[in-house]
């Protein structure tokens, strides 16, 4: 059949002023800057880099507090290293606003709870303390209550802006433990599941029809035990079949078990925030990290209900480390992106932090490097070499927070004096800086060429753990440096007609789609048309006999071969795909269709694009994307590129920001609807890797 392409046009940026979030007045004062003091013993490198920040114009700080103890009263007996920190940025003079990091350490004897509420593995008990006991989330309450008021109390009251409330493994709200030992067995998370169960089944006669059991009961479920060897999440052996998803409805229990820890834990995020609130008397943000949909592997990965918090008014600010998958994708001609759906947030009123602990070409001669810091250990670590490498990234950086309306904070995660050199602070005391908080201050609604969009809801089903690394970073790396304008959203958001119209839209993983969620979704794309890109196996979990089908119009079968792809056709030469024998394998078997990738094992079709009621579905079912790979897709449906080679590109209706990933000439050609300053549309240039291009634009003359 030949292919039938549409010819779209790419959406200028709308000028469409998005809610106002929480603690966001000056909306282009978007970074802030954090020191690690309380982690290691550095702290000579505190006041230098601090001075330094408030000289190139920044006013908001964030320090880690302390590390508080859960509390049965709210009477901590040493508020020293805190009031320290508070006098010190009181010292600063005017302009200087801070945010506590309040890091809350949940161990045995903590609040005198006792083993009997620690987290017990399959291999035996912790001594860490589980957050599903009730007790422990009400001394957590406690803890969060006695801090505030008492930073509230204190002379510099007026100049906190917020606090940040961190807990379970590493601060980040993941589940502790989970990626090496599984779930959490203990009594009380048991019981915890089992009111989570009456909550949602209420009968026994509803959870038997859902897990397929007619001996489960509600009074004595338990937490499923994983047989599969899916603990630790290492790369599997060589051969293993990889099951995609749960068995339903014999793995039910899994998938329930997955919502509830995400329940249980975003509740508990929920109750932090309240108390911030509560005892702020309503004047300060509330900061967590959360959101790790595109990072954190498994469905008990605790990190799949943020859906909830973004209409809920008690969290402001969600913050998350760039992304580290794979670690070189943070460093120098990488693509920088990060680890949530961070367009959504804006829609909702709440801001995105990214947090930029960049290891910077520098490090103060005395400063020692802590025995936690794991960075050195990664395979594709490494320092920018100098100052000129060092500030590409950032710019890179801090232009993705100021198109994407978010923030960021640059972090000296262990007190090591990276942020010493002042050219890096020239990089927002100076033009490009200034050019950054114009942008951010326009507070407009960000309108990509391309939307990429994931689900939390079907992350539920994955059963895969390790293949998760094949299947959401290198799509999210891929998609942010194609040479596309590109917004990161989640599904219910586009379901609620919130995503702003674009002329591609790429599905991340819709595999599971309830019969009003699945139909919602066929009515926007009907009344949004264009370019839609899905990954392996839309609609494969639905109700029905084939959801892909009902999804894309395509033809598919499955199998439980071998992953990895090579282009074929327009796609000739593109290399990509897995590296696991996965059940199911998608194959297409659609001769409506113009194939675009083959399996490498045996020649069936990975990937195809066919034309149904006017959309262009393109259908890759294969996973371990690339930016070339992305690229090629939207050049082929005639999506608008900025740039003819893969590169990372940001723009608004005044600015165009291009990043280059690789050497040599580029073509960048303006958003439709504008054109540079000069009156071109084009121009060609000559890039490095890590250089950055930022071109002026204006309103194209009328036709």
């Amino acid at each position: 059949m030949r292919l039938s392409l549409l010819l779209l046009a790419l959406l200028p940026a709308a000028n469409v002023v998005f809610a106002d979030a929480k603690a966001d007045a000056d909306a282009g004062d978007f970074l802030y800057f954090f020191h690690n003091v309380a982690v290691a013993d550095n702290r000579f490198t505190f006041e230098p880099q601090v001075r330094l920040a408030k000289e190139a114009g920044l006013g908001k700080f964030i320090f880690n507090s302390s590390r508080f103890p859960l509390v049965a009263d709210p009477k901590p007996a040493d508020w020293a290293a805190t009031d320290d920190l508070l006098g010190f940025f009181e010292n600063m003079g005017p302009g200087v606003t801070v945010a506590p990091r309040i890091s809350l350490m949940t161990n045995v004897g903590d609040a005198g709870l006792t083993q009997d509420s620690a987290i017990v593995y399959k291999k035996g008990p912790s001594r860490i303390l589980s957050w599903t006991d009730p007790a422990v989330q009400e001394a957590a309450v406690k803890a969060i209550h006695s801090v505030v008021t008492h930073c509230e109390a204190s002379p510099f009251a007026d100049h906190i802006w917020g606090y940040q409330f961190s807990g379970r493994e590493t601060g980040e709200w993941i589940p502790d433990g989970y990626r090496v030992h599984g779930p959490d067995y203990s009594d009380t998370n048991r019981r915890a599941f089992q009111r989570w169960l009456k909550a949602r089944y209420t009968t026994d006669e509803t959870l038997q029809a859902a897990w397929g059991d007619a001996t489960v009961m509600l009074d004595n479920a338990e937490v499923p035990v994983d047989k599969d060897e899916r603990f630790p999440v290492i790369p599997p052996k060589p051969g293993r079949i990889i099951k995609a998803f749960y068995d339903l409805p014999a793995e039910q229990n899994w998938v329930d078990y997955s919502e509830f820890v995400s329940d249980e834990n975003a509740g508990n995020l929920l109750r932090l925030a309240a108390e911030v609130k509560s005892a702020s008397a309503g004047k300060k943000a509330a900061i967590t990290f959360y959101g790790y949909v595109f990072e954190l592997p498994g469905s008990i990965c605790g990190h799949l209900k943020t859906g909830m918090l973004l209409r809920n008014s008690e969290v402001d600010f969600f913050a998350a480390p760039i992304s580290y998958a794979p670690y070189a994708q943070r460093l120098s001609s990488g693509p920088g992106a990060a680890m949530g759906a961070v367009d959504s947030f804006p829609l909702h009123g709440k801001i995105w932090v990214n947090e930029d602990d960049l290891h910077t070409h520098v490090k103060l001669k005395d400063a020692t490097v802590p025995k936690w810091y794991w960075d050195s250990s990664k395979p594709d670590f490494k320092i920018p070499a100098n100052a000129a490498e060092t500030t590409g990234i950032l710019s890179r950086n801090l232009a993705f927070s100021a198109f994407h309306q978010g923030a960021t904070w640059w972090m000296d995660l262990y007190g090591g004096g990276w942020f010493t050199d002042p050219k890096i602070w020239n990089l927002w005391s100076g033009d490009f800086g200034k050019k950054m908080r114009a942008v951010r201050s326009e507070r407009t609604r960000y309108s990509p060429s391309v939307a990429v969009i994931v689900d939390e809801e079907s992350r539920l089903y994955e059963k895969f753990t390790w293949t998760f690394k094949e299947m959401y970073p290198p799509l999210r790396n891929a998609c942010n440096a194609s040479g596309a304008t590109v917004g990161f959203y989640y599904l219910d958001d586009y379901l609620d007609g919130l995503v702003p119209p674009t002329a591609a839209t790429v599905f991340v993983n819709a595999w599971r789609l309830d019969p009003e969620r699945e139909q919602t979704l066929k009515k926007r794309l009907h009344e949004r048309g264009g370019v839609v890109v899905w990954q392996y196996a839309p609609g494969f979990l639905n109700a029905g006999s084939d959801g892909i089908f009902f999804l894309t119009g395509i033809h598919t079968r499955h199998d439980d071969g071998m992953t990895g792809s090579h282009g074929t056709g327009p796609l000739d030469k593109i290399t990509f795909g897995g590296t696991v024998r996965l059940d199911p394998r998608i194959i297409i078997d659609d001769p409506d269709t113009t194939p675009l990738s083959l399996y490498n094992q045996d020649g069936t079709v990975s990937g195809a694009v066919k034309t149904v009621d006017g959309i262009t579905h393109v259908l890759i079912a294969d996973h371990g994307w690339n930016a070339g790979l992305v690229h090629q897709l939207l050049r082929l449906t005639q999506v608008p590129l900025v740039t003819d080679t893969p590169s990372v590109t940001f723009a608004n209706a005044k600015e165009l920001f291009v990043y280059a990933t690789q050497d040599g000439p580029v073509t960048i050609t303006a958003p439709a609807g504008t054109r540079f300053t000069n009156g071109d549309t084009s121009c060609t240039v000559t890039v490095q890797r890590n250089a950055n291009h930022l071109l002026s634009l204006e309103p194209a003359a009328a036709p």
